[in-house]
């Protein structure tokens, strides 16, 4: 790092990491934890605070993996929300290699660049004639997006405290980046609710 930033004087610098040691030390002044860690960064003021997932956070986290349920990827917008994350990170948009880039892959037939990573890790859109083609599981995050959005309009209008207990009493608990209901109904419920309170107060 220091070989480098003198060059670098103005820039914004980022890095994803998985241990707040770096943050610590100074390493890194804008770092993006992966989502099994947030929580020790949130705990120390890091402003801005982002996130990130991919590969090995683990079956309870958020992700949109293939073999995940929509719910595990959608849920994540309530997530940001409550965790007031100013960005999110992931990689995996249009990565039709094998590790490294040692060859190209057919998205439609090879899922997990070549055995390097869980299928849908590496892209979540497909090449089309003309244009990209939308995954489920980009629609699926898309919707998460919206259901932050949602939340942030309410939050506007009754303030953040009541919104984030509205969360917590439609889930049943108290709801973080590892702990949420594990069902479709609840992030269905939590919207309507949502909806039907934003309407109310409009």
């Amino acid at each position: 790092k220091a070989g480098v930033t003198e060059y670098l004087k103005g820039y914004r610098i980022i890095d994803a990491m998985s241990d707040i040691e770096y943050y610590k030390s100074g390493v890194i002044e804008m770092p993006v934890p992966s989502i099994r860690v947030t929580d020790a960064f949130k705990e120390v003021n890091v402003k801005p605070l982002w996130t990130y997932y991919c590969i090995t956070a683990g079956s309870h986290f958020s992700n949109r993996f293939f073999c995940y349920h929509s719910y595990q990827n959608r849920i994540l917008g309530t997530q940001l929300y409550k965790y007031d994350v100013d960005g999110f990170l992931h990689w995996g948009y249009n990565f039709y290699n094998t590790q490294y880039s040692k060859k190209r892959i057919n998205p439609y037939i090879v899922t997990d660049a070549g055995r390097a990573f869980s299928s849908g890790d590496a892209f979540s859109v497909y090449p089309g004639d003309d244009c990209c083609v939308e995954s489920l599981r980009l629609v699926v995050f898309h919707e998460c997006l919206q259901d932050m959005r949602a939340l942030e309009l309410l939050s506007s209008l009754i303030g953040r405290e009541e919104t984030e207990n509205l969360i917590d009493e439609v889930a049943g608990m108290k709801v973080d980046l590892a702990n949420y209901p594990k069902n479709a109904a609840f992030i269905l419920a939590l919207r309507k609710r949502v909806n039907e309170t934003i309407k109310s107060k409009i």
